[in-house]
């Protein structure tokens, strides 16, 4: 019987054993050792909650994903997110710390299985863009995607919302809509008081204005200071536009050596003037025009100390805060100095030297509350000050690729000498950069 049943036996394993049968080994499936928590369905994305925010938890919704966390690969903009709950139909994620602001892509990869949603997600933040400028050296007029500027330096906004702007020789506006005009000054240098474009000026640095509309700027070349009406009439304030040097005097009789800042105090009665190459702060009596030496020991050695024993080389232009502190920037120390209104000098911050690098700050302003922006024209980068002088960097990037526009840690700025701080309707701050090489007004706000 034995030698009977064996071949029985093995006729009973062919005709049962076919190809396509159970047998695993020859029928492995998609996954010979799937995971428990992850179903058969296919992957869809129904929905992304919020859409578009800041640094906040997002919930993805639809089918097919795993129940195990870490089943699940989401990656926003190609960075991988940390899921932290998961179900079959919703993951909760936190997003990728150096996730940049902008639209990005959303994807999920459950067990080699991948679905994308094209810009499923927008991180909100800072993005920087063009205001005015097309970038070609020039002196056109017009609406701001069209108007060209020359080399623009400082920035200021009048009572109605206009930008008031230092382009070289001439000083522009740029409404709150970008329309550019030229409303004093002109191509060719010169010193000419007059209205208009009959005035002239020798490269304009800064500018600042008052309750009235009118400006006050800093002519570089003509060692001067100088002041344009509302109606456009344009006068010397102070100094001497033939003669260099550090004399306290009225007027004309007063001068100046290659002055780069100029602010006003709160009351509107005194300007501050920050003369670069006398490494001094100089302050102009508005009624009188009488200029004195307020700080500064006239050597490019930083020194804190009081008024006139402080060190403060080659300083650039200067904000007065709510409390009637003066912020002062350090263009040959590349620091950031205040004077407090006793006359004590001291040093905010800024940052360490570096090889090859001139750091050189320009241009600060301050916001409503205490925070200083400092354009480093040198590091092509607008640094931020805190109250309590923490320091951290607002916008560019030193290396990487060059983009013009993007979001603020990305873009690369090339020299940017001015900063003006603007609030609109509802409250949200709205940041206006004068990126002086690339003859471009640029605007960084949220969104």
């Amino acid at each position: 019987m034995k030698q009977l049943l064996i071949p029985v036996s093995l006729f009973g394993l062919l005709c049962c054993s076919k190809p396509g049968g159970s047998d695993p080994a020859q029928n492995p499936g998609p996954n010979p050792n799937p995971d428990p928590g992850t179903p058969t369905a296919e992957i869809f994305i129904t929905g992304i909650s919020p859409n578009s925010a800041e640094f906040v938890p997002v919930t993805i919704e639809g089918t097919g994903f795993s129940t195990t966390a870490a089943s699940n690969v989401v990656r926003i903009g190609g960075i991988p997110a940390t899921v932290t709950k998961a179900t079959d139909k919703q993951l909760e994620i936190t997003l990728p710390a150096n996730l940049n602001a902008g639209d990005h892509d959303v994807s999920v990869t459950v067990n080699a299985k991948t679905v994308t949603r094209t810009k499923g997600f927008h991180l909100i933040g800072w993005i920087v863009s063009n205001f005015a400028g097309t970038g070609d050296f020039g002196s056109a007029n017009g609406p701001g995607n069209l108007a060209s500027f020359r080399i623009p330096s400082g920035i200021a906004i009048d009572n109605a919302g206009n930008f008031i702007v230092p382009d070289r020789n001439m000083i522009r506006k740029i409404t709150p809509l970008g329309e550019v005009s030229t409303i004093a000054g002109a191509d060719a240098s010169g010193h000419n008081d007059a209205n208009g474009t009959n005035a002239r000026f020798a490269v304009v640095t800064s500018a600042v204005l008052d309750a009235n509309n009118n400006i006050y700027v800093a002519d570089q070349l003509n060692h001067c200071i100088r002041k344009i009406t509302p109606a456009g009439d344009v006068t010397t304030v102070a100094g001497d536009h033939n003669k260099m040097g550090n004399d306290d005097g009225f007027g004309e009789k007063a001068t100046f050596s290659l002055p780069y800042g100029v602010t006003i105090n709160a009351a509107g009665t005194h300007l501050f003037v920050g003369d670069q190459s006398n490494h001094i702060i100089r302050k102009i009596d508005l009624a009188t025009r009488e200029v004195t030496t307020v700080a500064g020991n006239g050597t490019s050695t930083r020194k804190d100390g009081v008024g006139l024993a402080a060190g403060i080389p080659s300083p650039g232009n200067l904000v007065f805060d709510r409390h009637g502190n003066l912020f002062i920037t350090e263009k040959g120390g590349g620091k950031v100095r205040k004077m407090d209104v006793a006359g004590n000098v001291t040093t905010v911050g800024g940052p360490s030297a570096q090889q090859d690098v001139v750091i050189a700050p320009t241009h600060i302003a301050i916001d409503k509350d205490d925070n200083l922006f400092v354009t480093f024209s040198g590091m092509a980068l607008v640094k931020k000050y805190s109250p309590a002088g923490a320091e951290s960097t607002f916008a560019g990037a030193f290396t990487g690729p060059d983009l013009d526009d993007g979001p603020v840690n990305v873009v690369q700025f090339r020299r940017p000498e001015g900063i003006a701080i603007k609030y609109d309707a509802q409250g949200n701050t709205i940041y206006y950069v004068v990126d002086s090489q690339r003859k471009k007004i640029k605007m960084i706000k949220k969104q």
